[in-house]
């Protein structure tokens, strides 16, 4: 969808960058596009199929876009401190192409009106690997990701940290995890869900409407909020009873660090 709103708006997009300041707004507009244009809506398909075959000219605009978003991620990361490896969903690209035969091999796909599907015993709702039309789909995706931390990373202990909407279909994932013979009695697969993110009216908040509260704008606000509220209440603290309080904050941290860190050689993988 962003990749068709690119370069409908931005038709040399390969030889000029794009002016994009707000990826979210560019988001919203593409979504109005998608919901209210039919045309609009066959070339995102198209689009995303293109892009997952390895299209050159999709694959630049894809690119084109992750940076715009990787800037704007990076400075929320730097604020908090954050370093991490990159590894998001693009990173399985060509692992959910080389996952479905692995999947068929096993004997566990089946076809279901010109589509790919993998059903779970004891549950109703299949998990779509290859849509009819061949694109692939998120189910495709976490397969394959999920394949690759148990199996190249070895992890014994992969947490997911998904909003709750999310339960039956990592409920499924876990199950498939299990079908294709990739756990084992020590595997741990647990999904730690939150609820849902309102606004102000107590509605759901979603990207594709616009004005959602920037995370970065929080951080700074509450960073700011709590400097002036150490430096009141230093003001009250004795200078005889600072050490104490610096001592207790030492003791805090620590103990934190001890909850936290796990007493096992576990090792886990945490997706958020």
């Amino acid at each position: 969808m962003l990749i068709a709103n690119l370069e409908l708006s931005y038709p040399n997009y390969l030889s000029e960058m794009p002016d994009i300041h707000d990826l979210e707004h560019f988001y919203v507009e593409a979504k109005k596009k998608f919901d209210g244009d039919e045309v609009f809506k066959k070339k995102a398909y198209e689009t995303t199929v293109k892009l997952q075959t390895g299209d050159s000219q999709c694959r630049k605009a894809w690119e084109i876009i992750c940076e715009i978003s990787r800037k704007e991620f990076n400075k929320v990361y730097d604020l908090l401190g954050v370093r991490l490896k990159e590894m998001g969903e693009s990173f399985y690209d060509k692992m959910c192409r080389e996952i479905i035969p692995v999947l068929e091999k096993k004997d566990i796909v089946l076809l279901d009106q010109g589509a790919k599907i993998i059903r779970i015993p004891g549950f109703k709702q299949p998990m779509m690997v290859v849509k009819s039309d061949g694109g692939l789909t998120y189910d495709t995706t976490d397969i394959a990701a999920i394949n690759f931390r148990l199996g190249e990373l070895k992890r014994d202990w992969v947490i997911y940290v998904i909003a709750s909407e999310q339960d039956m279909h990592l409920k499924l994932l876990f199950e498939a995890a299990k079908l294709c013979g990739w756990t084992t009695q020590n595997t741990r697969l647990d999904h730690m869900g939150f609820g849902l993110v309102l606004n102000e009216h107590g509605k759901k908040i979603a990207t594709k409407d616009g004005g959602s509260v920037k995370l970065i704008w929080l951080l700074k606000r509450r960073k700011n909020k709590l400097r002036r509220k150490l430096k009141r209440d230093m003001k009250k603290v004795k200078r005889s009873q600072r050490r104490v309080h610096r001592h207790s904050f030492r003791e805090n941290r620590l103990f934190c660090c001890k909850v936290l860190r796990p007493s096992t050689k576990q090792k886990i993988f945490i997706q958020i």
